[in-house]
């Protein structure tokens, strides 16, 4: 499927943006925060409050780390919904 002028657009933008030194960078520190956050929730933890907590900024970490990759699969969905429709 052709992507609309919005989408194209949105799909551009944000090409752009994980391919700046700035993206680079944040990544950079969310990678080591993410790292350092195993050993906090391990070692310093006092409750399981703390435990989900740290568990909810991992995962958050995460999805940032990974949304490069995300937006790129579903880029690529979108294009395969239409080639599948035209067999």
């Amino acid at each position: 499927m052709e992507l609309t002028p919005e989408q194209a657009e949105f799909y551009q933008a944000m090409e752009h943006t994980f391919n700046t030194q700035g993206w680079r960078m944040m990544s950079q520190r969310w990678k080591e925060e993410q790292d350092q956050l195993k050993d906090r929730m391990f070692f310093s933890a006092k409750s399981m409050d703390d435990v989900n907590e740290h568990r909810g900024r991992y995962e958050l970490l995460n999805e940032l780390l990974t949304l490069p990759e995300h937006l790129a699969k579903q880029r690529e969905h979108i294009a395969e919904l239409d080639e599948n429709d035209q067999l």
